[in-house]
């Protein structure tokens, strides 16, 4: 079984940790069929009340997978924006 979260063109999680510790938190992405082209994204971690960019990672070519990690504390929003292809 597969499953899939996308969008056209971007798409966010809201990430609001409580408990004052860090935590690991994964992405797992993976182009399964390259509609309209190999697909490339842009990840951002954004501070959720301020705005500001904590982290952006450019991902492309992923046809096999690729993990995004980050350790994370606090509110942040991840967004998944597409770069080149058919969907983010």
């Amino acid at each position: 079984i597969a499953a899939a979260w996308f969008n056209a063109s971007t798409f966010s999680f809201d990430v609001n940790l409580t408990d004052g510790n860090s935590h690991r938190v994964s992405l797992y992405a993976l182009d399964w069929d390259s509609y309209a082209g190999v697909r490339a994204e842009t990840v951002q971690v954004l501070d959720a009340t301020s705005g500001t960019v904590l982290d952006t990672r450019s991902v492309t070519n992923f046809i096999n997978g690729t993990y995004l990690v980050w350790n994370i504390s606090g509110h942040v929003t991840i967004t998944v924006t597409m770069t080149a292809g058919g969907t983010a």
